[in-house]
């Protein structure tokens, strides 16, 4: 019998699935009973895939609302069992969940759900330890319930200097938070809203803590121009970008003050309505004109964007593309300093690649009008060096990299993805390594993985040193660009490495409460990073911790309650770690192990 021209392409589909499928019921007969007989778990967890080991443990649990609620549809996330490892599971209307399939270990569960405070198990409010399962071989635990008390949220009203509404004002949250260098710097990322036709707003989904409130008016432009056809007087209709538009309203932060330093934070609590109310601060608009050039002195291709962020903000501010001749002209601009990025356009001309993207990225303070700024793109600058081992030689299979870390993340901008080599950074066998495509200031880290053989938690090297022209600069941030080429850079990696773990023996309450540890150096010379010498651990349910790779030096470790995540690098608190604290010396390569008490000044 001939089968009709469309049934051939539903049987060739129903063939390349059907294996699949078989192949599906196979792992959940072998974790669960015979395909068929037995109902999918109610949290939906998907088995690990066949090329991972499967164990015969399991855990469960359910998410609940602080008033007991089911929350049906939440995200539960479970970490542990093998290093790196991470499943993920949604609940079902009783807010149940379960994972199976699971090896002995350490194992973390986390909760999420839109417009509820993400916790992990054993935490009633964020930045609280959380409290970690043990899982022996073949055990089923249940009862690992995770309690989402109601996010908080921030609503309010925008308005102009006369109370009227502002349109489409873009509000944020934003939160301090220290940096390795001991500054504190404004972050956005906590939340964001748009105003409405009554300029009103609600950011929505905060967790608690203290929040700087900001509004920025999209739309700047309110300068009146006389208009030639009807012979009056009108407003630039919204993005207008005209020559004339030389008034506007500078960001404004809570409760009503173009400086940040002077905003007044607000501190919200679980699950609170608060408000906020914003009244946006008149200013005069700048205007920023210039040319784009790139390393050869051509005009800038057509199109090529100019944009325009204020400092310390990875958000663009305004933009606009280069024309034929390369000019640039951006209005509507307030008083601040700024970054201008640049990226030139992949294959703008002929015969380019897209390695050959040039860029670059210019600070300006604007106070007002900016005119015949010259911008100069180029390719970045390029590393290049050779990474020495002091030590056993690596394993085959192992692949060492050399990684730049911006060590400015909100002042550089990272170079795309198209412009990096899959080469870029892997160490060859006669230990040298290239960087290209730099740009600003960096660290250079190294990673090592394995395609065969132990893991890379296995793999004992660690950093001992990064030398530039024979200059230590581990810790130190370099900057290539200036330079346009570094290539007497020697990377040593050394397989003693250090190891710092205790137990938090005395204070625990109650018994098997996980705590936070911090260690800080004892001293820290000026200009150094902090990044590799503050760590922040937490320790698992009977009071045990670990970190491993610490700089040789001298430390003070403190334990306590609970340490809010990003306060690591506050100087007044590692100062009193300090005074608080228990000292030790690490030498290369060895373990040291300390007995700390629960300290009650934290």
């Amino acid at each position: 019998m001939r089968l009709p021209r469309w049934l051939l392409p539903a049987l060739v589909a129903l063939l390349l699935v059907s294996p699949a499928v078989h192949a599906q019921e196979a792992v959940g007969a072998a974790v669960g009973g015979a395909a068929g007989t037995q109902r999918p778990t109610p949290a939906r967890d998907r088995p690990p895939a066949q090329s991972v080991q499967i164990g015969k443990g399991s855990l469960g649990g359910r998410v609940t609302s602080a008033d007991g609620l089911p929350l049906r549809r939440a995200q539960v996330r479970l970490f542990g069992g093998a290093p790196g490892a991470q499943r993920s599971s949604i609940t079902d209307d009783q807010g149940s969940y379960s994972f199976v399939g699971l090896l002995p270990g350490r194992y973390s569960v986390s909760a999420s759900k839109p417009g509820y405070v993400n916790l992990s198990y054993g935490q009633a409010v964020p930045g609280r330890p959380i409290r970690y399962v043990e899982l022996t071989d073949e055990q089923q635990v249940t009862g690992i319930d995770v309690v989402l008390p109601r996010a908080s949220a921030i609503s309010g009203r925008v308005t102009d200097e006369y109370g009227e509404p502002v349109l489409q004002a873009q509000v944020q949250a934003l939160r301090y938070q220290y940096q390795p260098d001991g500054q504190r710097r404004l972050m956005p990322g906590a939340g964001s809203a748009v105003t409405d036709d009554l300029g009103q707003f609600r950011l929505y989904g905060l967790n608690p803590g203290e929040y700087v409130i900001s509004a920025t008016a999209r739309n700047q432009a309110l300068s009146m121009v006389v208009s030639a056809n009807a012979g009056g007087v009108f407003f630039t209709g919204p993005g207008a970008n005209t020559d004339q538009a030389n008034e506007g309203y500078a960001p404004t932060y809570y409760p009503g003050t173009s400086n940040p330093a002077d905003a007044q934070p607000i501190v919200v609590g679980v699950g609170q309505e608060l408000t906020a109310q914003l009244q946006l601060v008149p200013s005069r608009l700048a205007r920023i004109s210039g040319f784009v050039v790139d390393s050869a002195g051509r005009p800038a291709g057509p199109g090529t964007q100019v944009m325009l962020r204020l400092d310390g903000s990875l958000n663009m501010n305004r933009s606009a593309p280069t024309n034929q001749e390369g000019m640039f002209n951006i209005a509507g601009v307030t008083p601040g300093d700024y970054l201008l990025d640049v990226r030139s356009r992949p294959f703008a001309r002929p015969g380019e690649r897209p390695t050959d993207q040039e860029f670059a990225s210019v600070p300006l303070t604007v106070g007002g009008d900016i005119e015949g700024i010259r911008i100069v793109t180029g390719r970045g600058a390029t590393i290049s060096g050779h990474v020495v081992i002091e030590g056993a030689q690596p394993a085959n299979g192992m692949r060492i990299r050399v990684v730049p870390q911006l060590a400015e993340p909100s002042r550089s901008i990272a170079l795309p993805p198209v412009n990096r080599d899959a080469s870029d950074g892997v160490v060859a066998a006669d230990g040298s390594f290239t960087l290209t495509g730099l740009t600003g200031p960096v660290f250079l880290r190294v990673t090592v993985d394995s395609t065969q053989g132990p893991s890379p938690q296995q793999i004992g090297y660690m950093t001992k040193s990064v030398l530039v022209d024979g200059v230590d600069m581990a810790d130190v941030p370099f900057d290539p660009t200036r330079r346009g080429t570094a290539s007497n850079v020697t990377v040593v990696l050394t397989d003693k490495v250090t190891e710092v773990g205790g137990t938090v023996s005395a204070g625990l309450n109650p018994p098997g409460e996980s705590v936070a540890v911090l260690i800080v150096p004892e001293e820290l010379a000026q200009g150094i990073s902090a990044q590799r010498f503050v760590r922040q651990l937490q320790t698992d349910n009977q009071g045990h911790f670990s970190v491993r790779a610490m700089p040789v030096g001298r430390y003070v470790a403190v334990a306590a309650s609970s340490i809010e995540q990003g306060r690591q690098y506050d100087p007044a608190l590692i100062q009193r770690v300090r005074q608080a604290g228990q000292g030790f010396s690490l030498r290369e390569g060895e373990k040291v192990t300390l007995d700390l008490k629960l300290s009650t000044d934290f």
